[in-house]
C-alpha cells in the first residue's frame, strides 16, 4: 500500500515541507530530508563558494608560476660601437646586429605560438566546462536520481574550471613573454637601423652595396 503522510511541517524561513511516511521505508528514508537538512545545506553554501574560488586562484598562480618557468628562449642583443671607423668592422658589426634581429624575430613567432595554442586550448576547455554545467543543471531537474548525475557532472565540472583556470594562468604568462619578445624585437631592428646607417657612413656606395649583400636576408639560428 502506498505510504501515507502523518504531518507536514513548514518552515517559512526555509520555504521547506518535513514529509514523515509510515509504510514505505524508501519514502521514509527521503521524506525525512526536510528542513534540518537543507539549513544545513544552507550554511555550507558560501564555505563551499569560497573554497571553490580559492581553488580556482590557486590554479592560476600555479599555471602562471609553471608559465614563468618554462619561457620562450630569449636573444641576447649586441650593443653597437658607434666608434666603428673601418668598413669592414662596420659591416661585420651590421651583419651581427642582423643576426640578432633575425633571432629575436623567431622567438617572438615563437613566442606568439605557444600562446595561441593555449588560447585555444583554454576555448576548448571552456566550451566543455559550458557543456557539462548545462548537463548538471537538467539532471537536476529530473527528480533524485538526476541530482545523483548532477553530482557526478557538477564534480567533472569543477574539475575542468580548475583546469581552465590553470590554462589561463600559463596563458597569462605566455601574453607576458609575447610582450616581453616584441619589445627584444623592437630594440633589435632599431640597432639593425643604426648598424645599417654607419656602415652607410664608414664605406663607399660601392662597399656598403657589397656589405648589405654579404648573406641571404634573414637565417635565424
Amino acid at each position: 500500500m502506498p505510504g501515507t503522510i502523518r504531518h507536514i511541517p513548514v518552515d517559512a524561513a526555509y520555504g521547506c515541507i518535513s514529509l514523515e511516511v509510515t509504510s514505505n521505508p524508501i519514502e521514509t528514508m527521503f521524506g525525512g530530508f526536510g528542513c534540518n537538512n537543507l539549513k544545513g545545506d544552507t550554511i555550507m553554501i558560501p564555505f563551499l563558494v569560497v573554497a571553490g574560488i580559492v581553488s580556482l586562484v590557486i590554479a592560476f598562480g600555479w599555471g602562471y608560476a609553471a608559465g614563468k618557468a618554462h619561457r620562450t628562449p630569449t636573444t641576447t642583443l649586441g650593443i653597437n660601437d658607434p666608434q666603428t671607423s673601418a668598413c669592414s668592422a662596420a659591416c661585420l658589426q651590421w651583419d651581427s646586429r642582423r643576426t640578432d634581429r633575425c633571432n629575436a624575430e623567431a622567438d617572438e613567432v615563437a613566442a606568439r605560438g605557444r600562446a595561441d595554442a593555449l588560447r585555444t586550448s583554454l576555448g576548448i576547455v571552456l566550451l566543455a566546462l559550458g557543456g557539462l554545467i548545462a548537463a548538471g543543471v537538467t539532471a537536476a531537474a529530473i527528480g533524485l536520481y538526476g541530482w545523483i548525475a548532477a553530482a557526478v557532472i557538477f564534480t567533472a565540472a569543477g574539475i575542468l574550471a580548475a583546469t581552465a583556470a590553470y590554462l589561463t594562468g600559463l596563458l597569462s604568462a605566455a601574453e607576458d613573454d609575447v610582450t616581453q619578445h616584441q619589445q627584444i624585437s623592437h630594440t633589435a631592428r632599431t640597432r639593425e637601423g643604426e648598424a645599417r646607417d654607419l656602415v652607410l657612413a664608414r664605406c663607399t656606395l660601392t662597399e656598403a652595396a657589397a656589405c648589405f649583400n654579404l648573406s641571404p636576408p634573414c637565417m635565424p639560428r
